[in-house]
């Protein structure tokens, strides 16, 4: 079924508030106005690594386990760096293509000609908490791709994200 629950709506409606909120917060240096609500777009911000890849590694099942266990590890400690350390938005998606999240469109730099962004040069310590993690979690085995996407009203981003995910 396509059976939404009130949940659902109301974790994805905190997750646009937060997400702009914590947007004006970093870009602006009072509370004089609030946006018109036509006027706020998000990003998707996309930590992507092949898990499968990373399973395939193990030759036995108790090695197997342990990869995952370890993607486990990265998407739940970039979860808790990027709701609670930096709170700048919340996870909306998680497969075996990564983990990402929808923040504020403000925290990008869109690239010409390209549906993607990069995060802006103030957020390079949040990009390298995230490499930090993959380091300390794999011993320098593998990197993430970090992307965002063009700014938009609606999800549909991420779509665009998780097809491009194999070339990411």
């Amino acid at each position: 079924t396509n059976d939404v629950s009130l949940w659902d709506q109301t974790y994805m409606a905190t997750t646009m508030f937060k997400a702009t909120l914590s947007n004006y917060i970093l870009t602006h240096d009072s509370f004089n106005e609030i946006p018109n609500r036509q006027d706020v777009k998000w990003r998707i911000l996309g930590v992507q690594y092949d898990k499968l890849g990373l399973a395939e590694k193990g030759y036995k099942p108790s090695q197997i386990q342990e990869y995952r266990k370890i993607a486990e590890r990265i998407d739940n400690n970039i979860k808790k760096l990027l709701e609670y350390e930096y709170p700048i938005g919340n996870e909306i998606y998680r497969d075996e293509t990564g983990i990402y999240f929808l923040v504020g469109e403000d925290l990008g730099e869109d690239i010409p000609n390209s549906n993607l962004a990069r995060l802006k040069d103030e957020l390079n310590e949040l990009k390298e908490e995230i490499l930090e993690i993959f380091k300390k979690e794999t011993n320098d085995e593998f990197y993430p791709a970090i992307f965002l996407t063009k700014p938009s009203r609606g999800l549909m981003n991420l779509t665009y994200l998780l097809e491009e995910a194999k070339k990411n």
